[in-house]
């Protein structure tokens, strides 16, 4: 069954024997437009996500000193649970000299998929304010993508970087991965180590992700409190100053896990690097007329392959119709304006 966390949302109960006009925020702060004075009194909490083995931290403002403000929370989902777990018991605060508080409240196994609400109630001021959590499931172990920027390179070439992009794809419905979760990259044998030196991790506002202690060619990236890797959040991780291996199709294995699970491929896979032979090419010299089309055609040892060139020629020369180009032919009319023999040279790329 997968597990799911707690969100919060806050709005605002108005006081029994009073009508007032309420302007309410996120912390529930209210604003007393009939009596001239303004109400400041809030609750706010620590984080937005909570999972079983968390404590929800409760912070009390701006209550009359001295206050009693009893706390409780309801299962809506399960509303037996309200009278047969003591947690959901009511408990009394009181606000300090400058009206404030602060409590907690455990969060367990048996509020996994539920939603609950708590109400603060004012002894004195009488107000009353609900705070109401809202599901979000876990992600699964494998649950993720991974996807690399290069895809196909050739090989033998140096200093390369490659970038890989990780994302909680578990939008629909929203499922995170929370503390203790993890994901790995495992690079495959025959590339360059990973070392803290060429492997960066780069992280996005709302998430709480660290790169682990790199260990042979496994690079783990744990996932921590307070925001975890939410629904629709990424992170790269840059892998630089690499060595190209011999040719031959890599498979860049990535797992993940959502605690306290265990680390599995991606059900989507893992992302793959098709690295190619150089190839080899050819082409002859030519000697031809001036005002003549010239052909030379460009060969290599990998099918397919296609070339680009530069063109440049003889210091002193003076033809005229040459130019870079790309494709498997050079195809130009070259035009010596000159009267002595002059070499056009193509640079193939």
């Amino acid at each position: 069954m997968k597990k799911r966390l707690l969100r919060f949302t806050n709005v605002l109960l108005l006081p029994l024997l009073f009508l007032l006009l309420m302007a309410v925020s996120m912390n529930g702060r209210a604003d007393d437009t009939t009596s001239g004075s303004s109400v400041t009194a809030t609750i706010s909490i620590d984080k937005l996500d909570y999972a079983p083995g968390d404590k929800v931290y409760i912070t009390g403002k701006g209550w009359t000193a001295g206050e009693e403000v009893i706390l409780q929370v309801f299962n809506e989902t399960f509303p037996s649970y309200s009278s047969t777990d003591s947690r959901y018991l009511d408990w009394s605060v009181f606000a300090d000299a400058d009206g404030n508080f602060t409590s907690a409240w455990p969060v367990e196994d048996p509020d996994l998929n539920t939603s609950l609400v708590l109400t603060a109630d004012g002894q004195t001021s009488g107000f009353k304010y609900q705070v109401f959590f809202t599901d979000a499931a876990d992600a699964d172990d494998g649950d993720g993508t991974m996807t690399v920027d290069v895809t196909s390179i050739c090989t033998g070439l140096t200093g390369k970087t490659f970038v890989f992009t990780f994302t909680n794809n578990q939008t629909s419905p929203s499922q995170d991965f929370k503390n203790n979760s993890q994901i790995t990259l495992t690079i495959p044998t025959g590339w360059t180590v990973p070392t803290i030196s060429n492997v960066t991790l780069t992280t996005v506002t709302g998430t709480s992700v660290s790169l682990g202690t790199i260990s042979g060619m496994v690079i783990p990236v744990n996932i921590t409190n307070p925001n975890g890797l939410p629904s629709g959040k990424t992170f790269t991780i840059k892998y630089s100053n690499i060595t190209i291996p011999g040719s031959g199709s890599y498979s860049f294995t990535t797992k993940s896990k959502s605690k306290p699970g265990t680390l599995t491929e991606l059900t989507i896979g893992s992302p793959t690097i098709v690295v190619n032979d150089l190839p080899v090419g050819s082409a002859s010299p030519q000697t031809i007329c001036s005002g003549t089309d010239s052909r030379v055609d460009l060969s290599s040892s990998i099918s397919g392959t296609t070339f680009a060139w530069t063109a440049a020629q003889q210091s002193g020369a003076t033809i005229t119709g040459f130019g870079s180009g790309s494709g498997t032919t050079i195809a130009q009319t070259l035009t010596n304006t000159g009267n002595i023999l002059f070499q056009e040279l193509y640079a193939i790329l």
